[in-house]
C-alpha cells in the first residue's frame, strides 16, 4: 500500500526524492509476494535471500512459464508499459529483468553504502511482475482479493 501511495506522489508531482524509498517498497514487494507464492506452491519459504531472481528459480517450472508469458501479455498491451518500453532502456524479457534487477532490494535500501554506480537498472519493471506474481497467487487464493495490493493496479 505504502509504494502505491508513493507511485501516486511522483505521479502527481514528479519529486525525484520520492523514486528511492518507491524502489525499495517495490522490490520488497515483490520479494514478499514471490515468498508467498514459493510457500504456496512448493511449501517452502526462503528467509535468508533477498536475491528475486534466486526466489524466481525455485518456483515449480509450470509457473514460472506462467509468470513469464502474463508477464510478456501485460507488457506489450497495457498502455503504462507500453509508454515504459518506448522510454526505456531496460530489457523485455523476464529472465533479462530478473537479472537486472535481482538485488534491487539490498542495493536500494543500505544505497547509502554503496557507490551509487552499482545500480543496474530500473526499479519500475518490477511493478510488472509484481503484479503477474500477485495475479497468481490470487487464482491460488481467491479470497485474499480483498486485500489491496501494494501497487498501482494494471
Amino acid at each position: 500500500m505504502a509504494a502505491k501511495v508513493l507511485y501516486d506522489r511522483i505521479k502527481l508531482t514528479r519529486m525525484a526524492v520520492l523514486q528511492l524509498p518507491f524502489g525499495v517498497l517495490s522490490a520488497l514487494a515483490a520479494e514478499i509476494y514471490l515468498k508467498c507464492l514459493l510457500l504456496l506452491e512448493a511449501g517452502q519459504f526462503p528467509k535468508t535471500t533477498h536475491n528475486l531472481k534466486e526466489l524466481f528459480m525455485q518456483l515449480p517450472r509450470v509457473t514460472r512459464i506462467k509468470l513469464e508469458q502474463k508477464h510478456d501479455e501485460i507488457r506489450a498491451n497495457h498502455p503504462a508499459f507500453v509508454a515504459q518500453n518506448d522510454a526505456s532502456a531496460d530489457p523485455e524479457d523476464l529472465d533479462s529483468l530478473l537479472e537486472l534487477a535481482q538485488e534491487s532490494f539490498v542495493e536500494l535500501r543500505y544505497l547509502y553504502e554503496q557507490d551509487a554506480t552499482r545500480m543496474r537498472g530500473s526499479v519500475f519493471p518490477l511493478l510488472l511482475f509484481s503484479i503477474c506474481v500477485r495475479d497468481r497467487i490470487l487464482e491460488i487464493r481467491p479470497g485474499w482479493s480483498d486485500i489491496p495490493p501494494t501497487f498501482p493496479p494494471h
